[in-house]
């Protein structure tokens, strides 16, 4: 509270200034809250009480050191001892509206999906962020009756990604961060004198390919990116008129796409870190009687090439979700599976897949290709007539493998590519992976 001039209902008499004036005392005090309605009360401070021969203009007594630790509107009550052996009629008067004087980020964290080692989050899978804002006085005290002033009255808050590579010229990614799973309006939801975000969930998006206007879901790698959220205040144009007030400690730089001037924001605690990721089936070979081991591993881009996701000991398969599409046989054949199993990657690989060729114990020789999808998207691939529904729901390790977009990952599995070791060798053997046909 800033300086403030308190007078009475009627002109005081100049003879109440004078010099040599009998010497009376005046207290201000809270009488009530005007708004918000049901306000909180607060505590008045400063120099509360002061006698007529202290601070004024002639005409007015002036309270110069007043502060009252809450916002919005407070009844201010003036009273005086007895003058001159007169009893004076107390006096109030309603003053304000009085606004936070910052906004403070007093608890926030940041948590990557995966923990089990570095932590690290792949773009499209969600991560969680826990913040609590609080509108404070000048001396950092909460101020209660924020939560209850009008939806205009109060700040907008925007939430914000960032490129924390400080080499970045443009590091403004709010573009990429997809908040549709916060609550509705979560920007104004005051309590009090807080605002909070709960376990909030958060994804930052895969970078789609230019045609957007494609029923297919194409995305392209890119980063990885370590990723900074930060929070900031809508700008309003009423400032002068409804008040604003704004974050302290906005250390987070902020380099738009449509600013000319750097800007900042208030940090939260934490970050990020964003990969691009996918899981791979190794293709495989055998002979045409023997189950085949099917490597599998997640990668993630590195801004130059895939390579082999260490950190992951989560990302999960079941080869009982899976479709499988028969490219060639040399008879009639339909019995090559894979074998029941559920399962999860440690340190990004996993040697647990088998495949069985179905082939009975005395039955002849047969040459045959098959490719198997492990569903983990949320549709099957295209074009296999795949009818398996359930999955392993991680979109986020799907990958554009035949330019029909981002799909399952699958394996390319040949028996028969070689008999064993009876001296026979095929035509070309050494294409092991391609089409037999």
């Amino acid at each position: 509270m800033s300086q403030i001039i308190l007078t009475a209902n009627d002109p005081l008499p100049p003879i109440f200034f004078a010099n040599g004036a009998p010497i009376t005392t005046l207290t201000a005090s809270i009488a009530g809250i005007d708004t918000p309605v049901n306000g909180h009360r607060g505590d008045l401070s400063g120099t509360v009480a002061q006698p007529n021969s202290g601070s004024h203009d002639k005409t007015a007594m002036i309270f110069n050191n007043l502060r009252w630790s809450e916002v919005g509107s407070v009844v201010l009550k003036m009273t005086a001892n007895s003058y001159l052996g007169m009893t004076v009629n107390p006096s109030q008067r309603a003053i304000g509206r009085f606004y936070p004087k910052q906004l403070v980020i007093i608890d926030s964290v940041i948590t990557n999906a995966h923990t089990e080692s570095s932590p690290f989050t792949y773009m499209d899978q969600a991560f969680t962020t826990n913040v609590t804002v609080e509108a404070q006085n000048v001396i950092g005290e909460p101020t209660f009756n924020y939560g209850k002033f009008a939806p205009q009255l109060k700040e907008t808050l925007l939430l914000t990604a960032v490129d924390l590579n400080p080499q970045t010229s443009i590091n403004d990614l709010s573009f990429r961060l997809d908040q549709v799973n916060l609550a509705n309006d979560w920007q104004q939801q005051w309590q009090q004198a807080q605002l909070t975000i709960t376990n909030g969930v958060l994804t930052f998006k895969r970078l789609p390919k230019n045609d957007t206007h494609s029923t297919v879901k194409v995305t392209t790698a890119d980063g990885p990116y370590e990723v900074g959220l930060g929070l900031s205040v809508l700008p309003r144009s009423q400032c002068s008129t409804l008040g604003c007030t704004d974050f302290i400690a906005k250390t987070l730089p902020l380099r738009g796409y449509n600013t000319s001037q750097a800007a900042s924001i208030a940090p939260l605690t934490g970050q990020v870190s964003s990969r691009y990721g996918r899981m791979v089936l190794q293709d495989v070979n055998g002979v045409f009687d023997k189950p085949l081991t099917m490597p599998l591993k997640v990668q993630y881009w590195n801004g130059e090439q895939f390579i082999i996701n260490s950190d992951d000991s989560r990302s999960r398969f079941n080869s009982q979700w899976s479709c499988k599409k028969i490219i060639y046989t040399s008879k009639p054949h339909d019995k090559a599976s894979l074998v029941a199993t559920n399962n999860s990657v440690s340190q990004g690989q996993n040697n647990s897949l088998q495949v069985l060729p179905g082939i009975g114990e005395n039955e002849a020789y047969i040459k045959q290709q098959l490719r198997f999808w492990l569903r983990i998207a949320a549709q099957p691939a295209s074009n296999i007539g795949c009818t398996e529904d359930k999955m392993a729901n991680q979109p986020w390790l799907t990958f554009n493998w035949r330019g029909v977009g981002d799909e399952d990952p699958s394996g390319l599995v040949t028996f028969g590519s070689y008999r064993g070791n009876d001296r026979i060798i095929y035509r070309a053997e050494k294409g092991l992976n391609q089409p037999i046909e």
